[in-house]
C-alpha cells in the first residue's frame, strides 16, 4: 500500500491522478491515469526496478527513457513525461483504446485494404525512427497500439537502439525480442544488423496481419527456437484462406528473405506494387515519380523521399486528431468538472466495458 501511495503521490506531482492496472508484464505494469490540467485520459507504465536485471537497468532503459523522450512522429506513442525513483521508473504516455494483437484475437485476421493503412502507418514510424539511427527490436503485434481514430501507434522501446551510424553498419549481438518475429541471425546468434531485422519483424506483423497466424511458429523455450530456425529454411507457403493477393505475397516474401542482404528496404516497401494497388497512397506515387534520379545505392536519395513519405504520413493520420483535439478542447466546462465527469474511467472495470476489447 505504501508503494501505490508513493506511486500516487509522484504522479500527482507531475499532473496526473493514478487509476487502476489494466496490463502487465514481467517488471512492469499499465494504468489508467488523468492528466489534470484538462482531464484527458492517459496510460502510464510502472517499471519496478527492484525486480529487474543489473544489465537492464544500465543498458536498456537509460535507452527506452531517453529515446522515448524525443521520439515525435503520429504514429509512435506520444510520451508526456518521463519519471525515475529508486524503485521505480515512470512513462506516462497517450491512452490507446485497444492493440493490434488484440484486434487480430477477436477477428481473426485484418482484410487487405485495412491492412495497408496499418502497415503503411508502422513503416512509416520505422523509417522515421531508422533515419534518426534507432532500431526498435522488439516489433510484435503486442507493441502496436491502436488509438480512438483507428490509427497504429508504435510503443515500447525497452529494447531500442541508438546506432553509431546512418547505415546501421556496427552489428548488435544482444539476443532480444519475441521468439516468433525474431530474425534468422538473431536465432543463429551472429552479429546482425538491428535495422534488418526490424525489417524481418515487420514482414511477421505484415503475415500475421493478414492471414492470421504466426509464419514460423512461436514459443518461449529451446524447442521453439529449433522449430522456428528450421521453418524458417523452407519456402514460405500461404494458406487457401483467408485469400491472399500475390502483391501481398510477394512483398511479405521480401520482407521474410532468410539472408539478410535480400531484405527488401523501407525505400522498396513504400515502392512496392501491394501499395500501388491500394488506391490510397496517392502522395506515394507521386513522390516516387517527382523525375529526381533514384539510385538505390545512394542512401542520400532514399532518406530524402523516405523524409517526404514520412511527412505525407504525417499529414494523413494527424489531421482527424488535430480536428477532433481542437473540438474536445472547445467544451465549455470547467477543469474540475471534467476530471469529476471523468473519474469513473479510472477504473479497470469501466475500461474493461468500454472500447479496449473492441
Amino acid at each position: 500500500m505504501t508503494n501505490v501511495r508513493e506511486e500516487q503521490e509522484r504522479l500527482r506531482k507531475a499532473g496526473y491522478l493514478l487509476g487502476e492496472r489494466f496490463s502487465a508484464g514481467a517488471f512492469s505494469t499499465i494504468h489508467l491515469a488523468l492528466r489534470v490540467s484538462d482531464a484527458s485520459k492517459k496510460a502510464v507504465k510502472l517499471i519496478d526496478l527492484r525486480t529487474t536485471s543489473q544489465e537492464y537497468r544500465r543498458r536498456f532503459l537509460p535507452r527506452e527513457l531517453a529515446n522515448v523522450s524525443t521520439l515525435r512522429h503520429p504514429n509512435i506513442i506520444d510520451v508526456e513525461w518521463v519519471g525515475r525513483s529508486k524503485t521505480k521508473a515512470y512513462i506516462v504516455m497517450s491512452f490507446a483504446k485497444t492493440t493490434l494483437r488484440r484486434q487480430l484475437e477477436k477477428h481473426t485476421y485484418i482484410d487487405e485494404t485495412q491492412a495497408r493503412k496499418w502497415f503503411y502507418q508502422l513503416a512509416s514510424a520505422l523509417a522515421y525512427l531508422h533515419r534518426r539511427r534507432i532500431a526498435h527490436r522488439d516489433l510484435k503485434t503486442e507493441n502496436v497500439l491502436i488509438d480512438e481514430l483507428n490509427n497504429i501507434k508504435l510503443c515500447d522501446f525497452g529494447f531500442s537502439k541508438l546506432c553509431s551510424s546512418n547505415e546501421f553498419e556496427v552489428p548488435s549481438s544482444t539476443f532480444c525480442g519475441s521468439l516468433g518475429y525474431c530474425a534468422p541471425e538473431i536465432l543463429k546468434r551472429t552479429p546482425y544488423n538491428p535495422c534488418k531485422t526490424d525489417i524481418w519483424s515487420l514482414g511477421v506483423v505484415l503475415y500475421k496481419m493478414v492471414v492470421g497466424g504466426m509464419p514460423f511458429g512461436e514459443g518461449n523455450d529451446l524447442g521453439s527456437v529449433r522449430r522456428i530456425a528450421l521453418a524458417q529454411t523452407k519456402i514460405l507457403e500461404f494458406p487457401s484462406y483467408p485469400p491472399i493477393t500475390g502483391s501481398c505475397q510477394d512483398l511479405i516474401r521480401s520482407l521474410l528473405a532468410f539472408e539478410s542482404d535480400h531484405r527488401i528496404t523501407l525505400f522498396d516497401i513504400f515502392h512496392s506494387k501491394w501499395f500501388r494497388e491500394g488506391g490510397g497512397v496517392e502522395q506515394i506515387s507521386a513522390d516516387l515519380s517527382t523525375g529526381v534520379a533514384m539510385s538505390r545505392g545512394s542512401s542520400l536519395v532514399q532518406d530524402v523521399v523516405l523524409n517526404r513519405l514520412t511527412t505525407a504520413a504525417s499529414v494523413v493520420t494527424s489531421t482527424e486528431y488535430e480536428t477532433k483535439r481542437v473540438h474536445a478542447s472547445a467544451r465549455p466546462t470547467s477543469v474540475l468538472s471534467r476530471i469529476r465527469m471523468r473519474l469513473p474511467s479510472l477504473s479497470s472495470k469501466s475500461f474493461r466495458r468500454g472500447n479496449v476489447r473492441q
